[in-house]
């Protein structure tokens, strides 16, 4: 995603459990000002397309970290 981070969330620098417990809420990230939203929102990938890619990832980084 392009753009500006305008603001970030500190609370999470001390507590990163909020991401998971409350996402919508207190466990925001961050906050950006897009400058290209709508040709990149078609980029992202959803669904069964993400899991195969965090699939292959996972796969390279155990291979590669068996290498070293």
């Amino acid at each position: 995603m392009s753009g500006e981070i305008l603001e970030t969330n500190e609370a999470i620098e001390e507590d990163t459990s909020l991401i998971n417990s409350d996402p919508y809420g207190k466990g925001w990230i961050l906050v950006i000002e897009a400058s290209n939203l709508d040709e990149e929102l078609g980029n992202l990938m959803q669904g069964g397309a993400l899991a195969s890619f965090l699939e292959a990832e996972v796969k390279r980084a155990e291979e590669e970290r068996a290498k070293a």
